[in-house]
């Protein structure tokens, strides 16, 4: 149990992109946690599973480019916690509309910290990225460190 001004309460978690892969799964492990309330996003209302739903207290479709709609999610769920895996995640996607791919995972990733910051919150975020960010790796770079060098290849 986490604690906010001597109450102790569940914490609670926002998992952006819970529609994704990695959403659904981490999801999933997250509800082994009882002194977790879970919260997630999904781009499109679509990607509403009833399997989806029942990890979650509530999903909200959002598009994380709205400002307004990011600050209006985290005032209403006040997350302590956000596991970050929204994004535009297609590698050839990213070649053919890369304005928009910098603009779901930059300014979408700006918008959430923004909202955090204009409720005063102390969420801890938690940004997932990918080995991308290193490009072409080759066999004797293995396994890579964090003292790779950056040289991605895409604009994803």
């Amino acid at each position: 149990m986490a604690r906010r001004l001597g109450r102790s309460y569940p914490l609670r978690v926002l998992v952006t992109g819970a529609g994704g892969f990695v959403g659904k799964h981490l999801l999933t492990a997250l509800r082994q946690n009882p002194a977790l309330t879970l919260f997630g996003t999904l781009l499109e209302e679509s990607q509403r599973e009833p399997e989806l739903a029942a990890l979650c207290t509530e999903l909200f479709p959002l598009d994380l480019r709205d400002a307004a709609s990011v600050e209006a999610l985290i005032k209403k769920v006040q997350p302590d916690h956000i596991y970050h895996l929204a994004g535009q995640a297609f590698v050839q996607r990213s070649f053919e509309a890369p304005w928009e791919t910098c603009d779901i995972n930059v300014h979408g990733a700006l918008n959430l910290f923004e909202a955090i910051r204009a409720q005063q919150l102390h969420t801890r975020v938690l940004v997932i990225g990918s080995a991308e960010v290193y490009g072409t790796v080759r066999p004797e770079q293995l396994p890579i460190t964090e003292d790779a060098p950056f040289a991605p290849s895409s604009p994803y």
